[in-house]
């Protein structure tokens, strides 16, 4: 008797077709039209096409739609469990081959620009709801932390992704046998992949404007290292942002709706798993809240101990195959 396909797999087949054809194909197109105007995609002379020059003098061309399409269609349950019911559903193209250096300043200048334009404004979760304009803050409402971006550098050698103090996507937060890669090893593996000099990945649908993962193992506040540890367990075929992601992720937000990507009041930092600094064994953190008494809104990029205790981490499912080393 032949047997029956699963009604299970039918629903999951249903629901990533029309993500693909929904969702994602109005995500794509949008963020790469945002990558244009921000001035991050330029035009690549030897393959005429969108794309970046990256850290190490390369050219990576922007994935195309049909490229991640066919890897997600080639590995559907990889992914779909993930986008149908933790809600991964948002895409996001991160240009990590570009020098961190480059997207910090893009960040900066835009917000100045948003600000003298009277168009920042905080994170609002629905449009029936009026905007809140917001002030930059008068002292260091750009504060990026040495630990990533050296101001006193070299224009070009400011940043931790170049100067290979910074290490991606660890799997123990130590000065050795963390398990981790720099940029320039990142990218000497992706050469020759459909994604190369890219970070495709999917991310919580953020309505809540926070867009954090919140995980109870144990039942109690745990440490950056006890989140860590969640990625074999919990939270298998995630992990967390890094500096790249989470810039390009306030970019798009910035450019698309005016606003601020953080919903907070305080000073809470979000936590960012993917950046770990070796030298000074940190972990990037961010935030970017604004003023309840007089909306004045600051940026900080900063780095924490693995042992800070927090609720919750931002986390991200990769797109693509696992690198080769």
């Amino acid at each position: 008797m032949t047997e029956q396909p699963k009604l299970e797999n039918k629903e999951q087949k249903s629901f990533l077709d029309n993500w693909l054809e929904t969702e994602f194909n109005a995500d794509y197109d949008a963020q790469v039209k945002t990558l244009r105007n921000l001035g991050l995609l330029e035009i690549l002379p030897d393959i005429d096409n969108y794309g970046i020059r990256g850290v190490d003098g390369n050219e990576y061309p922007i994935p195309t739609k049909q490229q991640i399409i066919d890897e997600i269609r080639n590995n559907p349950e990889k992914y779909s469990g993930k986008m149908k019911y933790d809600e991964f559903t948002k895409i996001q193209l991160t240009p990590f081959a570009l020098p961190l250096e480059r997207l910090a300043m893009t960040l900066e200048s835009e917000l100045l620009e948003h600000h003298s334009k009277g168009k920042l404004f905080a994170f609002n979760e629905t449009e029936f709801l009026p905007e809140r304009p917001l002030k930059l803050g008068v002292k260091n409402p750009f504060d990026i932390a040495s630990t990533w971006i050296n101001s006193r550098a070299e224009e070009g050698k400011r940043g931790a992704d170049v100067t290979g103090d910074c290490a991606y996507h660890v799997t123990a937060f130590a000065r050795v046998n963390h398990g981790g890669h720099t940029k320039t090893e990142i990218l000497a593996a992706q050469a020759g992949l459909s994604f190369a000099g890219w970070e495709v990945k999917l991310l919580e649908n953020d309505q809540s404007g926070f867009g954090f993962k919140s995980v109870r193992i144990p039942p109690e506040r745990i440490s950056l290292a006890g989140f860590l540890a969640a990625f074999k367990f919990g939270l298998r075929g995630e992990q967390g942002l890094t500096n790249e992601d989470w810039i390009t992720k306030f970019l798009i937000r910035l450019e698309r709706k005016n606003q601020v990507i953080d919903r907070s009041f305080d000073r809470k930092l979000y936590p960012l798993l993917g950046s770990f600094n070796l030298g000074l064994q940190q972990i990037s953190a961010s935030t970017c809240p604004f003023s309840r008494l007089d909306s004045t809104v600051s940026f900080r990029l900063c780095g924490v101990d693995p042992n800070h205790v927090v609720d919750y981490i931002r986390t991200a499912v990769p797109i693509g195959p696992e690198l080769r080393f």
